[in-house]
Order: C-alpha cells, then structure tokens, then sequence
C-alpha cells in the first residue's frame, strides 16, 4: 500500500525588486490574499521588522506556509511556499506576490516532497545516518 503525499515547495531569488521591502503588513496582506486566491486556508500570520532593515513575513496555512524575508539594501528578497495541498497552486499563488514585489529577475527552484511512509517511492539512500 502506498501511503504518501506530495508536498510542492517553491523556493523564490527575486532580485532588482521595485516594490516596498520594508511594508510587512502588505506583504502580509498580499500573501494572505494569495493563499485564500489558490484554495488554500489561512490560520495565522506573524512578521518581523530587523533594527536597520528588512522583513520576514509568514503566513501559516492549514497546507503549510508562505514566507518572505527581504533585503532592501540588495532589492533582494526570498520567497518560499510550501504547499500540501494539490489542488492548491503554489505558482498561482507567486503570481500575486511577484506583482507586489516587483523583480527584475528570479530563480525559481521546485522541489516536491512526500510525505509518508515512504511505501511505494524510489528512494535513494542517504550517505550519511545522524543517530538522534
């Protein structure tokens, strides 16, 4: 029996960005907006403002998270979403952020995860055991 879930993460380098890195609210607001846009559930959000600049803004969903942690001084922020929920489109959800944040270029890394079990996968085999 296969017992698995598929876990789509978006890891987002945005540089050049032209929008307000410092505006933790409305990255916050932007990002809850998103979430609810793709079907996903909205259960809290907190944020952080760092003594001389900068933000980490999370949204937590009941599929997971939205982060973003910016860097002005580069026009540089990150951007990760993590996603349990396939009908809910993590790509869809960038969308409303990229409008906010503006980059002039981003590298996009895609990783899917399974959750479970592992029956059924293809795995490869760690080269290193970490005894807890």
């Amino acid at each position: 029996m296969n017992s698995h879930e598929a876990v789509t993460q978006l890891n987002i380098d945005c540089y050049g960005c032209g929008g307000d890195l410092n505006n933790k609210d409305q990255i916050v607001r932007i990002a809850e907006r998103a979430a609810k846009q793709v079907g996903a559930t909205v259960l809290g959000s907190g944020s952080v403002s760092y003594p001389t600049r900068g933000i980490t803004a999370v949204v937590f969903l009941a599929e997971s998270h939205i982060l973003v942690s910016t860097y002005p001084e580069y026009r540089y922020a990150i951007v990760e979403i993590f996603m349990c929920n396939s009908q809910a489109d993590p790509g869809e959800c960038w969308t409303y952020l990229y409008d906010y944040l503006q980059p002039a270029q981003i590298s996009v890394n895609k990783e899917v995860h399974y959750v479970g079990n592992g029956n059924g996968l293809v795995l490869n085999k760690a080269s290193r055991h970490m005894e807890s």
